[in-house]
């Protein structure tokens, strides 16, 4: 069964109903509608995402749906959203899962501040370019952010104010809008949801000296679809 409008009114009624009995009743749906569509659709994109950017090859990795209680034994069970994601360290590449339907991400955090200075001063540095990369992900729908913690006083004194936010946090997550269509072929549609993370995981992951010309490989674009995803996708498909 391939991953559909099932596996998000799931999500949806799981967020309604988020105890052990109602999910022990509909257990077997969840296998069916979400958990192994999920690992189908990780295993269908793992080699294109791995063709696009070599450095992402190792084995994609998919949550798990129950939350770790053992320390808030009075929270929810089980969690609102389900993802794989590609790559190892402080950022990686994601598509996820939730109530509203699908979405491509890019996550980055440590609690140590020297950890992300590269990050950070790619945005100071180059946040003209990322200003046009948000602009165009309006393709996309645009992308969300969650920050979980921040720093109050600022890292450093030349930071533009459309990228405070963001050089500011100690670990963010940035996402495409959900979408809760299937459309005709929802593995490309995500694989090309999440080639469009690529320009955020270069900001991310490169080192100062190299981002410029890390961005170059995507031909002028900063955003997906752009002529290498469907030569890729065309290849394997």
């Amino acid at each position: 069964m391939p991953l559909g409008k099932e596996a998000w009114q799931f999500m949806a009624e799981l967020w309604d109903n988020n105890t052990k009995e109602w999910f022990d009743q509909n257990r077997k749906r969840y296998e069916t509608v979400l958990r192994d569509p999920f690992k189908e659709l990780a295993q269908t994109l793992h080699e294109p995402v791995t063709a696009l950017l070599p450095e992402l090859s190792g084995k994609p990795k998919i949550s798990r749906i129950n939350k770790d209680i053992r320390f808030s034994p009075d929270a929810a069970p089980y969690k609102e959203h389900v993802w794989c994601s590609f790559g190892v360290g402080q950022a990686v590449i994601f598509f996820g899962l939730s109530r509203e339907g699908w979405s491509s991400g890019c996550m980055i955090g440590s609690p140590k501040r020297d950890d992300l200075h590269a990050w950070r001063r790619n945005l100071v540095d180059h946040h003209e370019t990322w200003e046009r990369y948000i602009e165009s992900m309006s393709t996309f729908g645009g992308l969300r952010t969650h920050i979980g913690n921040a720093y109050k006083k600022p890292l450093y004194d030349d930071i533009p104010d459309p990228v405070l936010e963001l050089v500011q946090a100690k670990d963010l997550v940035l996402y495409t809008t959900p979408r809760a269509d299937e459309g005709e072929n929802i593995e490309k549609e995500i694989f090309a949801a999440v080639a469009a993370m690529l320009p955020a995981w270069y900001f991310m992951s490169s080192p100062m000296h190299v981002l410029a010309e890390r961005l170059k490989r995507l031909n002028g674009e900063l955003v997906a679809p752009f002529d290498e995803v469907e030569t890729v996708w065309s290849s394997i498909a």
